[in-house]
């Protein structure tokens, strides 16, 4: 089934002059919906004037930025885009480290100080106290995998030393002067003081680079990005997702050099000719078919329109189809610079620490409606709101509990959302019941068998004859 001829055949329907933007679209009518471009859409995605569209759904895809490195010598080849639903797995490298930092720990501030690299990174929580301008004590946190700026040596006061000094009969205390280290927190954006006394586990590598076990384990790309810092240098390590709408293949062993994360808020759309495109959900208009905004004027042009839209929608869902909507959602694709999107993706946070609640967790991908549930007649039970947006969804048809459904041999149902009453076990119908195995006598010409035993003064078994009897034939 091809779903060019039926998007394309949309063009004779009866179309209004109601123009509506794809959120709108979304929170009155739901998807999946066939709409025509504007002029002015159509110049922004460089399609035809007035060109039908199947809007599939909306999709929320996470998309990390790779260079690819050529083998034999580092040297960047193509950008690519690979989705978070990329089934394979990836693991650290460090074949092509040229141009990092070599791996160096350190226990205290004054192994960092003699070392002095450029930045280092907080192995493990840090309470710092120290005293800011007006001399009141300050306390100052780092967490895991906070990224340090080493900035000189300095000498600094320590409020926890401070030496009385007498003169006459009052008291004064003068600071102790420490040598210490000046970094610049980059999560924190603000320069912190650290004596050379300070004990700590620092080094020049992220937590997750340093752990031997990390650097060895086989992880899905969902969960590497959530844990490293970008740019790192990454090894394919299986690649069990090879969609037949890939512009580039991943095979197994290949270096890639991940570089960034964008999350896309998108609509997607099917195009005359098996075109997928991605479509900004809150930008811009489009017309809709008469077949929505007056159903009742023609009946014959409604019957058209669902027939074109269950078509173009069941079309899409062949798995292997060229216009496969998920095939192309976890496809390798080619990046694109954000500034020429029209859909305008949101960046990542290159450090760790400096990220979003919502991007350190896992997103999951929002299945679109089925087009047959849409165009049935089924009345809606109920609507949810989600993110501010309404979702119609069709409830379950709800069983009957009346105690005639459940057959004379039978116990009645339980009426539902109400607790069940276990004092008292359940009627077991008569049919179902299991009869007595010693109902009936054993006969009496039941044949002798031989057991064998084993004989404890030898490797040699004997055996023991023994002859049923009516002994047990009965059990009162």
């Amino acid at each position: 089934m091809d779903s060019r001829d039926d998007i394309s055949a949309t063009r004779s329907l009866l179309w209004s002059n109601e123009r509506a933007t794809l959120d709108e679209v979304e929170e009155k009518y739901g998807f999946p919906q066939i709409v025509k471009m504007t002029s002015e859409t159509s110049k922004i995605y460089e399609l035809p004037d007035e060109e039908p569209i199947l809007i599939y759904g909306r999709r929320n895809l996470t998309r990390t930025i790779a260079h690819t490195i050529e083998e034999g010598d580092y040297v960047m080849g193509k950008q690519l885009d690979i989705s978070n639903e990329f089934s394979g797995s990836f693991k650290l490298s460090t074949d092509f480290g040229r141009n990092e930092v070599p791996l160096k720990t350190f226990s205290s501030i004054q192994e960092v100080a003699a070392f002095f690299p450029s930045k280092i990174y907080v192995q493990e929580l840090l309470t710092i106290k120290n005293e800011d301008a007006s001399g009141k004590p300050s306390t100052t946190v780092l967490l895991k995998g906070d990224e340090l700026t080493v900035l000189n040596r300095i000498t600094m006061p320590l409020p926890s030393a401070k030496l009385p000094i007498r003169f006459g009969r009052s008291k004064q205390f003068s600071t102790q002067i420490v040598p210490g280290l000046s970094c610049h927190s980059t999560r924190l954006n603000t320069n912190i003081s650290l004596p050379l006394t300070c004990k700590g586990s620092f080094a020049t590598r992220t937590p997750i680079e340093v752990n031997a076990f990390e650097r060895t384990r086989e992880m899905p790309l969902e969960q590497l990005i959530e844990s490293v810092n970008f740019p790192i240098t990454v090894k394919v390590a299986t690649n069990r997702s090879r969609s037949p709408k890939d512009d580039f293949l991943l095979r197994s062993g290949m270096h890639l050099k991940l570089i960034g994360v964008e999350d896309h808020n998108i609509m997607v759309g099917v195009a005359p000719f098996n075109r997928i495109i991605e479509l900004s959900p809150s930008s811009w208009d489009y017309y809709l078919p008469s077949a929505l905004t007056q159903p009742q004027e023609n009946e014959l042009d409604l019957n058209q329109y669902k027939t074109y839209l269950q078509n173009a929608y069941m079309a899409s869902k062949i798995q292997g189809s060229a216009t496969n909507v998920d095939d192309y959602c976890k496809s390798v694709r080619f990046h694109i610079n954000r500034s020429k999107r029209p859909t305008k993706p949101k960046p990542w946070n290159k450090n760790v620490n400096l990220r979003s609640p919502s991007q350190r967790s896992s997103r999951k991908v929002r299945p679109a409606i089925s087009a047959i549930q849409l165009l049935s007649n089924q009345p809606e039970n109920h609507t949810r709101t989600t993110q501010g947006r309404k979702q119609a969804h069709r409830a379950l048809p709800m069983p009957n509990t009346s105690p005639s459904a459940a057959g004379p041999d039978c116990p009645p149902l339980p009426p539902r959302n109400k607790a069940t009453d276990y004092s008292q076990p359940p009627r077991i119908p008569p049919k179902t019941r299991s009869s007595n195995i010693f109902t009936e006598p054993l006969p009496l010409d039941m044949p002798t068998r031989a057991a064998p035993v084993p004989n404890l003064h030898g490797n040699n078994y004997t055996t023991m004859q023994f002859k049923a009897s009516n002994t047990c034939t009965e059990r009162t």
